[in-house]
C-alpha cells in the first residue's frame, strides 16, 4: 500500500497537465515581491514544491538565482520545458540533498499542507540546515484543524489529502526551529471556500 506521499506524488503524476494549467493564472505576485524585496540581490533561493515552475520563473525574471525541487517527475518535466534556464530536481522536502547554509531564502506555497503532522517539525529542521544566517523563508498552508480529504478546484477530479494548521501551530514551529516572524496573515482564498495562513520568517543568526 502506497503511503500519503507516494500517492500525491502518483495523483500529481497523473494530473500534472491539467494542475499547471489550473494554477498558472493563480500567481501569489503580492508574495512574492515581499519575498524578493527582504532578499539580497541575486539572492541563492530554493523553492520548494515548484511544480510546474510558475513561481520560480518569477523569481528568476527577478534577479533570483533559483532552484526549483518538487516529487513529481511529470510536473518537473513541464517546469523544465518552460525555464530551461533554471534548476530542477526530484527532491523530497523531507530530506533535502544540499549542503547546510545553501540559500538565502525558501519559498514553500501550498506544499507544507501534504506532509503528515508528524513530518512537519523535522521538516522544518531540515529547511533550517540548508538556509543561511539572517535567511528568508515564505510558507503558504491550508488553515484548518485536522486532515481534509476531498475534491476542489485544483484536484482535476481526484481526491487530495491535506493537513490543516491554525496559526498558533504553525508558530510554535517556527518558534522550535528558532525563526523569528516577519508577518503571518490569514486570509479566505477569493476563488475556493478555503483560508489560507501567510506567514514570512527571518532564521535567527
Amino acid at each position: 500500500m502506497l503511503d500519503r506521499v507516494s500517492m500525491t506524488i502518483q495523483k500529481y503524476n497523473q494530473s500534472a497537465d491539467e494542475y499547471a494549467k489550473g494554477i498558472a493564472m493563480r500567481l501569489p505576485k503580492k508574495e512574492l515581491d515581499i519575498f524578493i524585496k527582504l532578499l539580497p540581490k541575486s539572492a541563492k533561493v530554493i523553492e520548494i514544491g515548484s511544480a510546474g515552475g510558475r513561481d520560480t520563473h518569477y523569481l528568476h525574471e527577478n534577479g533570483m538565482e533559483v532552484t526549483g525541487i518538487d516529487l513529481s517527475e511529470e510536473l518537473t518535466k513541464i517546469a523544465r520545458k518552460y525555464n530551461p534556464e533554471v534548476t530542477f530536481q526530484i527532491c523530497d522536502m523531507r530530506k533535502l540533498t544540499f549542503e547546510g547554509s545553501s540559500f538565502d531564502g525558501i519559498w514553500a506555497s501550498a506544499v507544507f499542507h501534504h506532509l503528515d503532522r508528524v513530518d512537519m517539525l523535522p521538516t522544518l529542521q531540515e529547511w533550517s540546515r540548508v538556509l543561511r544566517p539572517n535567511g528568508i523563508i515564505y510558507l503558504s498552508t491550508k488553515m484548518g484543524k485536522g486532515n481534509w480529504h476531498g475534491k476542489d478546484a485544483l484536484s482535476v477530479g481526484q481526491e487530495r489529502e491535506f493537513t490543516l494548521l491554525m496559526p498558533e501551530e504553525l508558530g510554535e514551529m517556527f518558534n522550535i526551529v528558532n525563526f523569528k516572524k516577519i508577518s503571518l496573515i490569514t486570509e479566505k482564498d477569493s476563488t475556493r471556500d478555503i483560508y489560507w495562513i501567510r506567514a514570512f520568517y527571518r532564521k535567527y543568526g
